[in-house]
């Protein structure tokens, strides 16, 4: 007999599901993660709808979490990204949704990754409508896997990024238009000052020598 973990875990799940009684959502879970023929969506279906539920706390667990490494055997990281790629489908793509179901998709789906790095795209306030539908296609229409989409969105994200850098930059008439309103405004001071017999007289002339200095600049 395989000794692996792998094996443990999954003779472990086995005999949990003899001991379940069939159709009830528990069972369906265990089931669906034990199927490996099964997509991820079926799987992040029955995790979303037992997260929704809250039935793990009838089932002896104190967290969807402790649930899922327990009877499911998966990381908590696996099962928040399995349930929200989900989800983002269900709101989303809810055609996709009912076409898996209808088994009416003739192409592969794309993996759980990048479903939930095209979420995280979608949620970008930086990426329009139509940018996404760019991200989306290149998802679902030329096969784009997680990895190239997160190069395709890092490189987006750059090209706002020097946008801003650019937009940053002030030309030699926006600086000469500041700097004349500072020195305006110590001018202001400068004048102000001499009414002020607590500012010693040294930083007064500091001060009109830093005004003779800026003006020089102008």
């Amino acid at each position: 007999m395989d000794n692996t973990p792998a094996t443990a875990v999954i003779e472990k799940m086995s005999g949990k599901l003899a001991n379940l009684e069939p159709g009830t959502l528990r069972y369906q879970t265990l089931e669906t993660a034990l199927n490996f023929k099964t997509t991820w969506i079926s799987l992040g279906e029955k995790l979303h709808e037992v997260f929704k539920s809250e039935d793990f706390k009838k089932w002896g667990y104190k967290s969807f979490e402790r649930y899922c490494s327990q009877e499911i055997g998966i990381q908590k990281k696996t099962a928040e990204k399995l349930t929200t790629s989900y989800y983002f489908l269900k709101v989303h793509e809810p055609k996709l949704i009912s076409e898996y179901k209808e088994n009416k998709i003739k192409k592969e789906l794309p993996d759980v990754n990048t479903i939930h790095m095209l979420a995280n795209v979608k949620d970008d306030e930086n990426v329009t409508e139509d940018k996404y539908n760019e991200f989306k296609q290149a998802v679902f229409e030329e096969g784009c896997t997680d990895r190239q989409l997160k190069k395709r969105y890092n490189d987006f994200i750059s090209t706002i990024d020097r946008a801003d850098d650019e937009t940053d930059m002030s030309s030699p008439e926006q600086d000469e238009k500041v700097l004349s309103t500072f020195i305006q405004a110590l001018e202001r001071l400068d004048r102000k000052a001499d009414d002020i017999i607590s500012i010693p007289v040294e930083i007064k002339t500091d001060l009109r020598k830093l005004l003779v200095r800026l003006k020089s600049l102008v």
